[in-house]
Order: structure tokens, then C-alpha cells, then sequence
């Protein structure tokens, strides 16, 4: 999925709709996580900490940047090298 939100001339909503798809895995993996912190008192540092962060923050943030992108209108990002490619 990263691979397609991440390529030339993908459009916002597409991104959006990525972000949205990670989103439902990390997000659910992060219910998981937080149970076990509460249920069971499980503080390893593969189950809270940094791991939690990310479960959360990283579909927020493309879901973010993405919807940012649609905002401002742009339908696609250029990109160097596929501009090069292109003139070719």
C-alpha cells in the first residue's frame, strides 16, 4: 500500500484511501495493544512505547498529509524523476 500512495501522479484521494486502509490494521493493533497494557499490565517495549506511538500516529499522519494535499488542490505531485522520464 505504500508503495501506491508514495508513487508520481497518485491522486489525494487515493492517499487518503491508503492511509485510511493502514489505518484500520495499526489502529485495531493499537486497541490490541492497549488492552493488554490495562488487562494484563503488559509494559514490554514491543507492546507500549514506541510501538503504540506509531500504531497511531502513522495512519494519522498520512491521512494528514494527504488530506492536506487535497485541500491545496493539488491532484497529483511531480515528482524529478519522472519528469526526466518523461521528457525523454
Amino acid at each position: 500500500m505504500a508503495f501506491r500512495a508514495a508513487r508520481p501522479g497518485t491522486t489525494p484521494r487515493e492517499r487518503i484511501t491508503v492511509g485510511l486502509g493502514a489505518g484500520m490494521f495499526l489502529w485495531g493493533a493499537a486497541f490490541g495493544h492497549v488492552y493488554q497494557w490495562f488487562a494484563n499490565g503488559d509494559h514490554q517495549p514491543g507492546n507500549t512505547g514506541g510501538v503504540l506511538a506509531a500504531d497511531v500516529l502513522f495512519p494519522a499522519v498520512m491521512i494528514v498529509l494527504a488530506w492536506r494535499q487535497q485541500r491545496e488542490g493539488s491532484e497529483s505531485v511531480t515528482h524529478p524523476i519522472s519528469e526526466t522520464l518523461a521528457a525523454r
